[in-house]
């Protein structure tokens, strides 16, 4: 039997992967975390789990000794997700690992792409959500590295991934509770992939032969944010119209000073060869410098402001990630995905949307005991 090494097992789809493949005997899983405290959910299973940090050479050696494939399923800043995969790489090679399996994200394409985009659209750094970009250099590390390497290295993206435990369906449903939820136009296309479906994707990621290639990873359906929304308020017994709004002001991501000194050709190329030590204290230094430039700025504004002036009347403001992802217009296809490792999604959207709220059924939301009567009704 295979034995995989999951790194990130105690995040939403590292703790999902392990349950299925321990459960349904898929292979022989090692799940990987950076701390004792993460394992709460995973020790139910009689497991042979291990600690690394994800930037630690030497634990990571140790964690991957034994494994033939390691799933790369990390989150954190923005800084850890570029530097990861330089370390985890150099750690699988020593350990003997065949391949990574590394899980990316359909952002790299941004929040709006246009339509048509696919596996061979160009990628670039010059996306205005800085969480895009930093997945972007990962990518391009992780290929660099195979190309110099001898361990295997198969990309998946996948867009909003949900299901039971997530943090997309259960955020939108406190929000329509809280009556503070909203939609951005209205007709946009939120590209799910329910997470049983990735987790078939990355167990054919293991095995393919597709060393070195990308794939986009998707349900079949097509929903618009407004018919999700509206499915999610009618489960929940809402009758509240969750308000679309056409034309926000958007609050644009501000980027501390250290990313856009890496966005700076020379800088970039330096930073992974600088210790780790002296990258975390000119970060802290530099941070310290823009808190109080900040403050500078703000207290020159609200010298300005006359105290005797009614303010204008408040204008909705969104995340611009946001908004973006609202207006998507373009869904994503799995085409190569299926073509070259046979992957077709398991479950349907409506299916996986079931399964998710009577989850938050069994979690004590006030889901209905029936949340979807017409399993038409959530998708175009």
């Amino acid at each position: 039997m295979i034995r995989v090494g999951v790194l990130g097992a105690s995040g939403f789809v590292g703790t999902r992967l392990t349950e299925i493949f321990h459960l349904e005997r898929m292979a022989e899983v090692v799940p990987i975390v950076r701390s004792s405290n993460s394992l709460a959910g995973l020790a139910r299973f009689a497991l042979e789990w291990r600690i690394a940090d994800a930037l630690d050479y030497g634990a990571l050696v140790e964690a991957f000794r034994g494994c033939d494939v390691i799933v790369h399923s990390i989150h954190g800043p923005n800084e850890l997700l570029v530097e990861a995969p330089r370390v985890a790489y150099r750690a699988a090679s020593r350990a003997g690992v065949r391949r990574i399996v590394y899980l990316s994200t359909a952002a790299v394409h941004g929040q709006d792409p246009a339509p048509g985009t696919d596996e061979t659209s160009p990628l670039h750094t010059r996306h205005p959500v800085s969480y895009n970009n930093a997945k972007v250099r990962a990518e391009r590390e992780f290929q660099r590295l195979r190309k110099g390497g001898n361990v295997e290295v198969v990309i998946l993206r996948p867009p909003i991934v949900f299901g039971p435990r997530d943090g997309w369906v259960t955020s939108m449903a406190e929000a329509i509770l809280a009556r503070s939820a909203y939609v951005v136009r209205g007709e946009g296309i939120c590209n799910t992939v329910y997470v049983d479906n990735l987790v078939h994707a990355i167990r054919l990621a293991m095995t393919a032969d597709a060393d070195g290639e990308v794939f986009i990873i998707t349900d079949k359906e097509s929903v618009t944010w407004s018919a999700l929304y509206r499915r999610v308020s009618e489960a929940l017994g809402n009758h509240w119209t969750v308000p679309v709004i056409e034309d926000p002001a958007v609050i644009r991501e501000r980027l501390p000073i250290l990313a856009k000194l890496k966005e700076f050709a020379p800088v970039g190329a330096a930073v992974p060869f600088i210790p780790r030590g002296w990258k975390i204290a000119a970060r802290d230094a530099i941070n310290v410098a823009s808190v109080a430039l900040s403050a500078a700025r703000s207290a020159g504004r609200h010298q300005s402001v006359n105290p005797w002036q009614l303010p204008a009347t408040p204008t909705p403001a969104v995340p611009l990630s946001v908004a973006l992802l609202h207006r998507c217009r373009h869904k994503f296809s799995y085409a190569k995905a299926k073509d070259r490792m046979g992957y077709e999604p398991l479950l349907s959207l409506d299916e996986g949307l079931e399964r998710t709220l009577a989850w938050m059924r069994f979690v004590a939301y006030p889901v209905g005991p029936r949340s979807i009567t017409d399993p038409g009704r959530a998708v175009r």
